[in-house]
């Protein structure tokens, strides 16, 4: 037994795609035909427990060789991290250019200030793949993807030993909500063992997150709704009878409420109540994430009528990237074995057709696992765009308020305070020694996307822990301040400038030899003709 388990992972290691540093490295981004960036790329596989992972990575702009190593991971459950790389907050923005698939820089990328790490988690999403390499039958659940996104982690670090004592960061969003508490859990405990790389974990972030499945609905959705006047008390009141009286929210209680909330949603962005649809504002993640919890009849039935929910969308924002990432130029050059994407049909979507993950690790409360977190000395923010119903910022301060640990969260510094950007009210929050709360002002479920201003100034704040700044100006306009390139008319200027500083250096440096020289003729002479 002990040698058929010793064959199967030297047979692992023999096939694995996890290459080294130098191997990954993407000299430029494909389809980018911009001004040269400051930062280098690499993209590749990651060796974990169950499988090979997908990552993208990003060095800092400001400066590599200190700022901390950040990692973001997108929810689901099954949903691709690299829709975070490509649509949200990474450097890189594919778009529609009259029917051709570009690539243009983001100005509000996190890689300014931090280098950052995209996963792809677990198998079957995306490009990474199971070491069975059969996604029809491949399962996983929460508990599992915490230890392979550990997994991971080492091997991302010895792939690249100079950020292992780093600081280090785990953000994400949505179903996040579970991944994050249980990798920085995870992170926490696989820390005791000597024989492991040290991670340096010292805060998580987690975006409009899915905590639990009850208190998402009935302390989330509920009284969202009813506070946006999409239902009104007396139906909010009958949503919490019947089925849904025990305030459990099972197979009979979702089909019950939707047959009372479906007519009032049918024509709203559920993910942004002030954002039109069909777009890629309503996205794959957040389609999965209804089909993985709101396992009703109703809501079936409404996915095969083609309302809000029914996808392929248009094709903006993530059809572009789907575009963008089934393009095999595109893949060879971010190192994509085309041989290994298991699902989908061998094609890349922003979520997995895969329906291998536990189907009642919803339930699973995350609210013990991060007073676990904050008790072992790791800051957590929780952030909510405030025009997200799914997962609402309702549900987020009931928890908080009511389930959260008073000692975990620590003293409490500030009260209930706006923060602003450009003297502008960006939203409010509320700080402990531990612990921070903090919406986004007009920003649905996906905050970087809808704000990106916003969320960039965010990022900022909680990689400094401190969101009590009067103010941060941000020129939408200045390119520069973000890392990236100036414009070729200053591009001009800077060589001319830079071609005038050669030539001033040349012309000071002959005129330096020639003074050596003279000096030395003098000497020389003097020498020459001294009497003895």
């Amino acid at each position: 037994m002990f040698l058929l388990f010793l064959l199967s992972t030297l047979l692992i290691f023999v096939k694995s795609d996890n290459k080294t540093m130098e191997e990954d490295e993407v000299s430029s981004m494909p389809l980018y035909t911009g001004d040269s960036v400051g930062f280098q790329m690499y993209s590749g596989y990651l060796s974990a427990h169950s499988g090979e992972f997908f990552y993208y990575f990003t060095t800092s702009i400001t400066n590599q060789g200190t700022d901390p190593v950040v990692l973001w991971l997108n929810g689901g459950p099954g949903c691709s991290s690299l829709m975070g790389a490509f649509v949200e907050l990474g450097p890189f923005h594919p778009y529609n250019d009259s029917g051709n698939i570009k690539v243009e820089y983001n100005a509000y990328s996190w890689n300014n200030f931090a280098n950052m790490l995209f996963l792809e988690s677990p198998p079957c999403v995306g490009f990474s793949y199971p070491y069975s390499q059969n996604c029809t039958s491949f399962k996983t659940g929460d508990i599992q993807t915490a230890k392979d996104n550990y997994r991971a982690l080492q091997s991302f670090f010895q792939k690249f030993p100079k950020f292992q004592n780093r600081s280090f960061y785990i953000t994400g969003e949505s179903y996040a909500g579970h991944y994050i508490p249980l990798l920085a859990q995870e992170i926490i405990e696989q820390n005791s063992n000597t024989s492991n790389i040290h991670i340096n974990l010292k805060a998580v972030a987690i975006g409009n997150p899915y905590i639990q499945r009850d208190i998402n609905w009935f302390q989330g959705w509920l009284p969202q709704m009813e506070a946006f006047s999409i239902i009104s008390i007396d139906q909010y009141d009958s949503l919490l009878t019947g089925n849904c009286s025990n305030m459990s929210y099972t197979h009979q209680c979702s089909n019950q409420s939707w047959n009372i909330i479906g007519p009032q949603v049918d024509n709203i962005n559920v993910y942004d109540v002030n954002v039109p649809y069909p777009c890629s504002r309503f996205t794959r993640q957040q389609d999965t994430l209804l089909r993985y919890i709101f396992q009703s009849n109703n809501f079936l039935t409404n996915l095969q009528e083609g309302n809000i929910w029914q996808y392929p969308y248009e094709a903006c924002n993530e059809q572009n990237l789907v575009n963008y990432l089934n393009n095999k130029d595109v893949q060879d050059q971010l190192n994509v074995n085309r041989s290994k994407i298991f699902s989908n049909n061998g094609t890349w979507q922003v979520c997995s057709n895969w329906a291998g993950y536990n189907g009642t690790d919803d339930t699973r409360n995350m609210v013990p696992v991060i007073d676990y977190v904050l008790n072992n000395g790791v800051r957590v923010l929780i952030y909510s765009g405030l025009d997200d119903l799914v997962c609402a910022y309702f549900g987020s301060r009931y928890w908080i308020q009511y389930n959260l640990s008073s000692d975990s969260k620590g003293a409490q510094i500030t009260g209930w305070e706006p923060w602003l950007i450009n003297n502008q009210t960006a939203g409010w929050y509320q700080q402990w020694q531990n612990f921070a709360f903090l919406t986004v002002r007009d920003a649905g479920h996906e905050v970087p996307e809808y704000q990106p201003a916003r969320a960039y100034s965010l990022f900022h704040r909680f990689l400094m822990n401190n969101y009590n700044y009067d103010n941060l100006t941000i020129n939408d306009h200045s390119y520069e301040s973000y890392g990236s390139s100036s414009s070729s008319t200053d591009k001009s200027k800077e060589r001319a400038i830079g071609a005038g500083i050669a030539i001033g250096a040349i012309i000071a440096f002959t005129l330096l030899v020639g003074l050596v020289y003279w000096c030395w003729r003098k000497r020389h002479a003097s020498d020459t003709y001294q009497p003895m």
